[in-house]
């Protein structure tokens, strides 16, 4: 839970966005036929997917720590080889997270 929590607090300024106009929606401020209210839509659909996303990521993946792999390939005290083959898993490891993100992203920006 902690971790959740974690993560939570990292992506913060999307949740206040989507809880603002989710609030102004319902105390009608934005109307529903409104432009800006179309505007404010598409962003709050992307951070959705967003935080959709890095919560999949976190709970299917506990075990990868992308800090403890870069901090590895970083350390002088490695042989050459050793750092080399573990930059190339961590950027294996961030291409995947990125894609995976971004399908929850489009996945949800499209369906708004």
């Amino acid at each position: 839970m902690a971790h959740f929590l974690d993560e939570c607090w990292r992506v913060r300024w999307m949740i206040v966005l989507v809880v603002a106009v989710v609030a102004l929606r319902s105390l009608g401020v934005l109307y529903p036929t409104s432009p800006v209210t179309v505007l404010a839509n598409k962003p709050v659909g992307a951070c959705l997917g967003g935080i959709v996303g890095l919560i999949y990521v976190q709970q299917a993946f506990p075990y990868e720590d992308h800090g403890d792999l870069i901090g590895q390939a970083l350390d002088m005290n490695r042989p050459l080889e050793e750092r080399r083959l573990l930059a190339w898993l961590y950027a294996g490891l961030a291409v995947k997270r990125g894609l995976i993100i971004a399908a929850f992203v489009v996945a949800t920006a499209a369906s708004f």
